[in-house]
């Protein structure tokens, strides 16, 4: 069994100084290669993203990915990501997401000009607080996280308390059809604070967009609470 940094300091569940001291000895003991050309010290390699196609949009408005989700090195980086503690997978998706969103609000500018003046808040797809407690962490957030810290798109702030999970639901993955995952997900999102969210541009983040069926709950219940505008955007389709 392949066994990572990310996964050793998950298992035993460390402080945040302990898992920090635990991932510079494991580092040492299981150096990173990059998952799709096996180049040293990185898990994913500028070079693969730069030559990886980008995903075509999902079939549904105003969502939209950045890579194809059966590229074998995009898989594999979000199974790292999602499972593994993948910081060092989000820090290497953080330029390019940050690119893709940058160009995505300057096309919104041109039908939306009021968001560019009052700015856009970033809100992740929320865990259940199970699922939050079992992980340890929220592949969604640590996305947000480095896409703020690349200080590409100005004026954009993040919020985890937009957007809450009422209730934990069966895992989307193993849910092979669409109407599966509807009725799955239908409801289980709650908007704690409307006044905070009302008429304000919302970008709601993922790592991954599969039916629609997570992403759109997530938009059609930030819109019911009074949002002016709300797109959904993903690393991977």
């Amino acid at each position: 069994t392949e066994i990572s940094h990310g996964t050793i300091c998950t298992m035993l569940s460390l402080p945040p100084w302990g898992a920090t001291f635990l991932e510079k000895i494991s580092l040492l003991l299981f150096p990173e290669s990059c998952l799709g050309c096996g180049i040293k010290d990185t898990l994913l390699c500028t070079r693969c993203l730069a030559h990886t196609p980008k995903a075509e949009d999902p079939p549904h408005k105003d969502l939209y990915s950045l890579f194809p989700y059966q590229d074998t090195r995009i898989k594999a980086a979000i199974q790292q990501l999602k499972y593994r503690n993948g910081k060092r997978i989000a820090a290497a998706f953080g330029p390019v997401l940050a690119d893709f969103l940058l160009e995505l609000l300057a096309e919104e500018a041109l039908f939306h000009p009021a968001a560019q003046r009052e700015g856009w808040l970033l809100v992740p797809v929320p865990l259940s607080q199970e699922r939050l407690r079992t992980r340890g962490y929220n592949q969604a957030v640590l996305l947000g996280q480095v896409l703020l810290d690349q200080g590409t798109v100005k004026g954009l702030l993040m919020d985890e308390s937009l957007l809450s999970k009422r209730q934990n639901t069966i895992s989307q993955v193993s849910k092979k059809d669409r109407k599966g995952r509807m009725a799955n997900i239908n409801g289980t999102f709650v908007v704690p604070k409307p006044q905070m969210v009302y008429k304000r541009h919302i970008v709601v983040l993922d790592d991954v967009i599969t039916t629609g069926a997570t992403m759109k709950e997530a938009l059609r219940v930030l819109k019911s609470a009074g949002a002016k505008r709300v797109i959904g955007l993903s690393v991977a389709h």
